[in-house]
């Protein structure tokens, strides 16, 4: 049994496409959920759902590790490489190649996370996050044609911390898990911060190319005051942007604002189910329902769960 179990992981580590992700799909009239994503014997973290404007299909790109109790970023294998998946209805799945590797003695040489994918000039572009040597934290870039291959960006890493924050060239520095917004012709980024002095918040940069980052003052970024916030998401509904971020097992919170460089941004009631739910991702179903969906800590296995959203108003609603 042991050689068999031991096979069957080997197999999947060098054969992913090989292993049947779970897509599940919640029961006609249940209102629970929309649909859920597993991937069987991996826990899958921070990630990205895009829907290819070429053909509709959703491309879903994540974090992905060796399941047990543990799952360690820092264990070999884990979090060195994205998940691949693909879907026409977000409920089942096909498994594709890892994409974009860690590369050793650089600054993403330890982790590769938080992918967030755009099209801009005809191209798609993936930021996410590198680690290096004691977690130092950096946006990179990657480009594709067809989201399936992908080269890294030569600029590389496009972006460090902002210069009010405890960002510094070596050691743990608190600069990840993007999300990518286009606002009035210009790109927005979301990284989430600290600054060393209790002060946690997520931090906007603007560029043009998605190549050049400003960052914006520290009077711009939105302070997170219940801990250190990660996997910061922004989304349009209407006229107004909502802003997400999360950390399992610190706390939740949405904000909305009407301009996302105002600095002016309103915390909102927004009702987060029970447990350890983190990473929120917005997407719209092919049926042009609007989803929100987050991955749940579990031992053994992360997965991956979409609800429908309700709007009364400006205030969204899970349907469950």
């Amino acid at each position: 049994m042991k050689t068999t179990i031991g096979y069957f992981i080997l197999a999947a580590s060098l054969f992913p496409w090989a292993i049947t992700a779970v897509g599940q799909e919640a029961e006609a009239g249940s209102g629970k959920y929309y649909s859920e994503f597993s991937h069987e014997g991996f826990y899958v973290k921070d990630y990205f759902v895009y829907r290819s404007p070429i053909d509709d299909v959703y491309h879903l790109y994540y974090n992905i590790g060796n399941s047990d109790n543990i799952q360690d970023w820092r264990q070999p294998f884990n979090e060195k490489q994205f998940g691949h998946a693909t879907s026409k209805d977000l409920k089942t799945w096909k498994i594709h190649d890892y994409i974009l590797p860690v590369v050793p003695g650089s600054w993403e040489s330890d982790v590769v996370s938080a992918p967030f994918v755009v099209k801009h000039d005809g191209k798609f572009y993936m930021a996410y996050t590198g680690f290096g040597r004691n977690a130092n934290q950096r946006m990179g870039v990657a480009t594709s044609e067809d989201l399936f291959h992908w080269e890294r960006a030569p600029e590389n890493p496009v972006a460090v911390g902002p210069s009010w924050t405890d960002w510094e060239e070596s050691g743990w520095a608190n600069f990840r898990d993007p999300g990518l917004l286009e606002w009035n012709g210009i790109w927005l980024a979301f990284n989430t911060v600290s600054d060393g002095k209790k002060f946690n918040a997520v931090a906007i940069s603007t560029s043009r190319d998605l190549i050049t980052w400003e960052h914006l003052p520290r009077k711009k970024a939105i302070s997170v005051r219940w801990g250190n916030p990660e996997s910061a998401l922004a989304f349009k509904h209407n006229s107004k942007v909502y802003l997400i971020a999360s950390q399992p097992w610190q706390g939740n919170q949405m904000w909305v604002t009407e301009d996302p460089l105002s600095g002016k941004w309103e915390i909102i009631p927004f009702e987060f189910p029970e447990g350890q739910w983190s990473g929120w991702e917005y997407v719209v179903s092919p049926e042009g329902k609007e989803l929100l969906s987050a991955f749940m800590w579990k031992k053994n296995g992360n997965f991956i769960r979409f609800w429908e959203v309700d709007w009364e108003g400006k205030m969204p609603k899970l349907v469950r």
